[in-house]
């Protein structure tokens, strides 16, 4: 504390918590980002408004990256590995698209997002990097069969981690 005419007043400084706060804010939303070209357009809106509220959930995990998968887990330091029983890293475009636990499960998913079904950005309704925004919009039973895939296999919880 400093002393201005013998009364003592806080001297200000900038917490830890601030500084990791304002270096947060960088990195947060990157993955997002990338899943989605165009997230903070409407389309979201619509896109979740057309969910039930535990697709919604997990729509929401697939598309943050905010979820039961031990990438994440190991992120926030709930798990000591980043990686899927399989061996490889367990992140969202591996449990989608490439994990060999769930070749059985992710048949329907895959016949739903015929030649685009390892692109994650189609999986989950956002728009790719370099795809027009004009006249695109999600295709609704791409991310229904996503989120069912997601559901049949138990690996995220359908009310958000």
């Amino acid at each position: 504390m400093a002393r201005t005419n013998d009364v003592a007043t806080p001297t200000v400084t900038t917490s830890t918590a601030t500084q990791r706060a304002a270096t947060r804010g960088r990195t947060i939303g990157r993955f997002t980002k990338r899943v989605d070209a165009s997230y903070a357009s409407g389309h979201t809106k619509h896109l979740y408004d057309a969910l039930m509220a535990a697709q919604a959930a997990v729509l929401a995990q697939l598309r943050t990256g905010i979820c039961g998968l031990n990438s994440y887990l190991r992120r926030i330091n709930i798990t000591d590995t980043q990686d899927c029983e399989c061996g490889l890293p367990d992140t969202v475009p591996h449990f989608l698209s490439s994990c060999s636990r769930w070749i059985e499960e992710r048949r329907t998913m895959r016949e739903a997002h015929g030649e685009w079904w390892s692109n994650l950005p189609h999986a989950v309704g956002g728009r790719p990097a370099g795809a027009s925004e004009e006249g695109w919009r999600p295709i609704r039973t791409v991310v229904l069969a996503t989120v069912a895939f997601a559901k049949a296999t138990g690996h995220l919880d359908p009310g958000g981690v």
